[in-house]
């Protein structure tokens, strides 16, 4: 008899014990390039822990879009990239057609991250909205009617023609400001001596890229909406330059999750 109560009682509380926890709520989350992890909360949903042996704390905070191109004439194509910035300073290149790309424009097809101009009436910019992740932005792309003998005026959407031509002058002699990108001195032959990062050539063919190199880090890929974040051509990581720790240059190199001092 009394084995009999001691087996109901055990059943009892472990019946309590199960609709107790029942109203714990797990939902999946992960970051590109990471195994699974989880994140745990109580019913009132005032605690919420993240577990797995993976768990991490950093959160996205802003998705990254742009096009190889940023204008393009009838039949020409433009791949475009996306990529997520977290919360710990680092970025994540997200993989190809992980990304939702549209555009209300009849004049723009976009397909498999790639988007193509066709049958261009007049000069004009359009908007592509991207949604990943959760999180949506949207960047615009310039079409160009290239008809022979067009008679249309200069489309004022044609400037800025590179991502330097923001830049307005400063009272020193040859030094300029870009919002994005700093202070800087123009040398000639695009070369520029910038405030923080000394002497780099620049590469300046597109309003949202920039290519520069350095003798330090060779050559490296940024732009207005990427910048301190710049992409290390010669081992193919993103680096992030920590502005911070001037006049030392410091980066953050996202692969090896270490800094790196350089030159």
């Amino acid at each position: 008899m009394k084995n009999t109560y001691t087996l109901c009682l055990k059943l009892s509380l472990f019946t309590f014990a199960l609709s107790h926890f029942s109203f714990a709520d797990i939902t999946n989350e992960g970051f590109i390039g990471d195994s699974f992890y989880g994140v745990i909360s109580d019913s009132s949903g005032l605690i919420v822990n993240q577990v797995g042996p993976n768990a991490k704390f950093s959160v996205p905070t802003k998705l990254n879009v742009h096009s190889e191109l940023s204008s393009l004439l009838s039949g020409e194509f433009s791949k475009l990239t996306a990529s997520i910035s977290l919360d710990d300073g680092t970025t994540t290149q997200l993989p190809t057609l992980s990304t939702q790309w549209e555009s209300a424009s009849t004049e723009l097809l976009i397909k498999d991250d790639f988007a193509t101009a066709q049958n261009i009436s007049a000069n004009s910019r359009v908007s592509i909205k991207a949604t990943a992740e959760g999180m949506s932005a949207i960047f615009f792309i310039r079409l160009k009617n290239n008809t022979s003998g067009s008679t249309q005026s200069k489309d004022p959407v044609d400037s800025p023609k590179n991502a330097l031509s923001d830049s307005v002058a400063l009272p020193q002699a040859g030094w300029k400001n870009s919002a994005w990108f700093g202070n800087y001195y123009e040398g000639g032959n695009d070369w520029v001596h910038h405030a923080k990062l000394g002497w780099l050539y620049t590469s300046k063919e597109q309003p949202s890229a920039l290519w520069l190199w350095s003798s330090s880090q060779e050559w490296l890929w940024t732009g207005p909406e990427v910048y301190p974040h710049l992409f290390r051509n010669r081992d193919g990581t993103w680096i992030y330059y920590i502005i911070e720790a001037y006049p030392q240059k410091v980066f953050y190199n996202q692969s090896t999750k270490k800094l790196e001092l350089s030159q």
